[in-house]
């Protein structure tokens, strides 16, 4: 994604009623999310749901079906996936592969205010503990519902802002704030002027007010990175909880898809023949009698002449099998050479069961110095008809005879 990812943080109140799933990756892809950490889904189990154009991966909730995260990705991105990591019902992690640095996800969902000492301080210390296995090279956003207020006071807002919804930091933000400081994290969802409309995250019951208490946080290093962070007033999902959106500027990894190459295997149909697979296994045993493998070599190494041996044995006792071939270009000094190089192709392809196709198949002479050769119209080999051109196009580039 050139222009960045757009990820974002949901307490969806619960997906184990019917159509709740359909309605939440409509609003996702309506949004145009890639990324979208998900609390309170209630489902039993562990997995990965296909829905659209999105792949659920969830957690499971705990026995009385409460909690329960997970993360809705946008298909493009399901490929980069790289971890996907389950810590309790309250912590899941996720890693997407980018062009320089991974993205690891923490999505985490906190006790409540009213939840005893000993409670928040076994979810902070899981929290801390799956925060530091994530290698320090990674781009770590830690997101998800906090249940936490963040005030305005002037001691927190180099890792804040002024942004902040609230004035006053309540006793679960002091505990936010000290799990930033010791994790090297700053919140960059109190860092946007947006207007209050924008910034609040949860409605009360009545209605009467709005506490902004999800959150977005991201390793000092990269603070740059995250663009914006807002809430989406629009998105609905039958829950008290708004969505929160963010912008992260950074460039994924691309998949390279090949396209036709020379691709060497192994054809296991000719192993199961008794004969082929006697001679084999007496020239590997007397290859690797003959390497002389020192023993104070590592496994990586010894592992390597083994590689090695297989595949020298192997092409000598033809078990190889070419997958498929496109774009071969053989290249001679004059047209004695060029006729070798073509038999020998042609053998090559017989012996695996291949075939070359005549009608696709070229010469193309390239004249220097306005000489005349004079060659032939076509050139015959081994019952092949192979036609002369005077230009072709080799991997996207017209090739000519004046070239």
């Amino acid at each position: 994604m050139e222009n960045g990812l757009s990820f974002g943080t949901w307490n969806i109140l619960t997906l184990f009623k019917p159509e709740a799933v359909q309605c939440l990756v409509e609003e996702t892809e309506r949004y145009k999310l890639g990324v979208v950490a998900l609390q309170k889904i209630r489902w039993n189990n562990k997995g990965t749901l296909d829905i659209q154009d999105t792949t659920i991966f969830y957690g499971e909730c705990n026995k009385h079906r409460q909690f329960g995260t997970g993360f809705a990705v946008h298909k493009n991105l399901v490929p980069s996936v790289r971890e996907f990591k389950i810590i309790n019902p309250r912590i899941l992690v996720l890693t997407i592969e980018a062009q320089y640095f991974d993205i690891t996800f923490v999505n985490w969902h906190a006790p409540t205010e009213e939840k005893t000492q000993e409670e928040k301080g076994v979810f902070y210390g899981n929290l801390e503990h799956a925060l530091n296995e994530i290698p320090r090279n990674r781009i770590r956003i830690v997101l998800g519902d906090f249940n936490a207020k963040l005030g305005k006071e002037n001691i927190i807002r180099s890792m804040i802002g002024i942004h902040s919804l609230h004035d006053v930091t309540s006793e679960n933000g002091l505990r936010l704030i000290d799990f930033a400081s010791g994790g090297g994290l700053i919140v960059k969802s109190t860092m946007f002027p947006h207007k209050d409309l924008y910034k609040g995250t949860w409605k009360a019951p009545n209605g009467r007010y709005v506490s902004q208490i999800n959150h977005v946080l991201i390793n000092t290093r990269f603070k740059n990175c995250v663009h914006d962070v807002k809430t989406v007033r629009g998105a609905d999902c039958d829950s008290d909880h708004y969505l929160v959106k963010g912008k992260l500027k950074v460039k994924l990894k691309k998949l390279i898809h090949s396209k036709g190459t020379l691709v060497d295997r192994f054809d296991m149909n000719k192993v199961k023949d008794t004969n082929i697979c006697e001679i084999f296994k007496q020239q590997l045993h007397e290859t690797m009698n003959s390497l002389n493998i020192n023993q104070d070599e590592t496994i990586d190494t010894k592992w390597k002449v083994l590689e090695d041996a297989i595949k020298m044995v192997t092409d000598t006792v033809k078990i190889w099998l070419i997958a498929y071939a496109d774009d071969i270009a053989l290249l001679g000094n004059n047209i004695e050479m060029l006729k070798s190089l073509g038999k020998k192709l042609i053998k090559v392809a017989e012996n695996v069961g291949l075939t070359v196709n005549d009608d696709k198949t070229e010469y193309l002479i390239v004249i220097r110095n306005n000489r005349n050769y004079g060659l032939e119209q076509h050139i015959e080999l081994e019952g092949h008809t192979f036609r002369k051109v005077s230009q072709f196009k080799y991997l996207g580039s017209i090739i000519t005879q004046d070239n």
